[in-house]
């Protein structure tokens, strides 16, 4: 029990998870029937936090030192593919396919530059999503 609340102050500290560990843990039913009743607040958070401590039998100075410390997940979280059959295609590479597309400068136009009677090209832009043709 310790182990666990001390684990979940230096991972997770969020407030629905301190509630299920008092629920499992704690031994006082009218904290209890508050958790259920009240909505997350910073008073109810300061509480459940504090009943959590005396729990782990966490001196003050090292819960605090503890809730200074930022928040260090345990492992690294998995990552969800949206389509599978994307990440499978053998048309695909695997290359980062969430990447924001790129602007391709194709051509150039031809026109005058200022003070200048000289035409000078300039590239124009077109979207990467239009296919590409290429030149024989």
């Amino acid at each position: 029990m310790k182990n666990t609340i001390i684990k979940f102050f230096k991972e997770d500290r969020s407030y629905e998870k301190g509630v299920e560990l008092y629920m499992k843990y704690g031994n006082k039913l009218a904290l209890k029937k508050q958790l259920n009743i009240q909505v997350k607040n910073d008073y109810m958070q300061g509480v459940l936090f504090e009943q959590l401590r005396e729990l782990a039998d966490l001196p003050k100075d090292a819960f605090n030192l503890i809730m200074k410390m930022p928040v260090r997940p345990s492992a690294i979280k998995k990552i969800e593919v949206l389509d599978p059959e994307m990440v499978k295609s053998p048309k695909m590479g695997i290359s980062n396919v969430n990447a924001p597309r790129k602007p391709v400068v194709k051509g150039s136009k031809k026109s005058v530059a200022k003070g200048s009677k000289k035409p000078v090209k300039t590239p124009s832009i077109i979207s990467a999503s239009k296919p590409i043709k290429a030149k024989k």
